[in-house]
């Protein structure tokens, strides 16, 4: 006789579930069973053991077998009983006896299983940039409730990440937990945050201005102090010259080296190449020449010497000036002496700055009226000649004028006295001729001149 399977959700004994029976055609139920425990879902975690019994309610005849389904595969025996160790043991799970079958469904919970969006371990993002992260489920029963980030100390929620304007103190670990409840370990992902930016160096010595003395070795470091990716080309610009490398070397330095000296740290990737920058600067003894510019200085004793220290460079400035002269010391930028027979003798002058002292020399020669050269004497001779007669065509010019203004007034005394011959001691005869003439404006006084061929005397009668 045929008979249909009917399944209830029944009570019996206080449990209750879902129970099938085989109905034959006039009716009447051939048997009746259920699943202990009982229920149209059981929730279980990985890992766990589950155990069912299949109980018979109601059998016309006795029972011999039962027949177990559960993820395609086939077990016998009253009881059922597996460890869950995997998601894929959710399924359903019947038990079947004669022409009767009854039902439950496994339900596997786990834990989430999440990824990070951008999916890589490291995240690259520039400085100043905006920062999103997505963290996405894989799998997870019952479904994720929340969200929950860690970065750098600093929390939120959410199932997106968003940091924006980014720093370089944003570099750090980034970290999704993502929590479906039930006590459950919640899943995590984690990435690395990667902040890329610029370059910064510096230059060592760290100073605007690199002291450097010539002559000397100067050696400069390009350091980086920041850098994302890493520094992988150092260029220096000094002078219109280009060099290569993290250290700048320039031997044996000269004055010419004095200038601008620019490092760039590049990374290679389109971003401004960091700059440092500072000036070099080259330092050196003075430089000095006198004022005379001459080996000897020739001068005339009860004369004064004035010679300066002229200086055509130096770095830094000269901070003292000394002089050497015969064993005597003096300082000051500039030698004055009035010079004696025993001046004759070297002169030095020494200049001295921090980079050292550098000195020039001259000699004094000091002249006596009787030690001229012969071309001295010409000279001296010639300039008393020229004076000599400026002082006679002075008195001669006095004497006319005085003439003149005698004519002009009126003669008291006509009177002229005669020549009258004068014999001298030697009893030769010389001829004079006496002239009068009014002297300081009264008659009484006057002056006599007595012209020979060699004499000529000026005398108050």
């Amino acid at each position: 006789m045929d008979s249909d399977m009917v399944c209830r959700r029944a009570e019996f004994d206080n449990v209750s579930g879902v129970t099938c029976e085989g109905v034959t055609m006039d009716g009447r139920g051939d048997t009746l069973i259920h699943l202990e425990p009982p229920g149209s879902v059981l929730n279980v975690f990985l890992g766990q053991p589950i155990s069912f019994k299949c109980v018979i309610d109601y059998s016309k005849t006795p029972v011999t077998s039962f027949r177990w389904t559960h993820s395609g595969r086939r077990y016998s025996g009253q009881t059922f009983s597996k460890t869950i160790t995997s998601k894929s043991d959710s399924d359903n799970l019947t038990c079947s006896v004669q022409n009767v079958a009854v039902s439950t469904r496994i339900n596997v919970w786990y834990p989430p299983e999440v990824h990070l969006e951008p999916k890589s371990d490291t995240i690259d993002v520039g400085v100043g940039e905006d920062l999103r992260v997505q963290c996405v489920v894989d799998y997870a029963n019952p479904a994720v409730r929340t969200f929950r980030w860690s970065h750098n100390g600093r929390t939120s929620t959410g199932s997106t990440f968003l940091k924006r304007d980014i720093t370089k103190s944003d570099q750090g670990q980034l970290t999704c937990t993502a929590d479906n409840g039930h006590m459950m370990t919640p899943g995590r992902a984690d990435a690395t945050i990667n902040i890329k930016y610029p370059q910064e160096v510096h230059l060592e010595p760290s100073n605007d201005f690199i002291d450097v003395g010539v002559g000397e070795d100067l050696r400069v470091q390009c350091v980086v102090d920041y850098a994302n990716p890493a520094v992988h080309t150092f260029r220096w610009s000094h002078n219109g010259r280009i060099s290569t490398g993290s250290t700048f070397l320039k031997r044996d330095i000269t004055k010419s080296d004095q200038g601008q000296l620019t490092c760039t740290a590049d990374d290679g990737h389109m971003m401004t190449p960091g700059r440092a920058d500072a000036t070099i600067n080259i330092k050196y003894p003075p430089e000095i020449h006198l004022s005379t510019r001459r080996d000897v200085i020739r001068v005339t004793a009860g004369n004064a010497v004035e010679v300066e220290c002229v200086v055509d460079d130096a770095n830094p400035a000269v901070s003292s000036y000394m002089w050497r002269h015969n064993g005597d010391i003096s300082y000051g930028q500039t030698f004055l002496k009035l010079v004696s027979s025993s001046d004759s003798g070297n002169l030095s002058c020494s200049a001295t700055n921090r980079q050292g002292t550098s000195t020039v020399e001259t000699s004094i020669t000091v002249l006596q009226a009787s030690s001229l050269s012969g071309k001295d004497k010409v000279i001296a001779i010639a300039t008393g000649s020229v004076g000599l007669a400026i002082i006679i065509i002075l008195i001669i010019f006095i004497i006319c004028q005085r003439r003149k203004i005698n004519t002009a007034k009126p003669i008291e005394n006509p009177q002229r006295p005669a020549s009258t011959p004068r014999a001298d001691d030697g009893g030769s005869q010389q001829n004079y001729e006496s002239v009068e003439l009014p002297f300081g404006g009264h008659a009484d006084h006057y002056r006599e001149y007595r012209v020979s061929s060699w004499i000529f005397s000026d005398t108050v009668i």
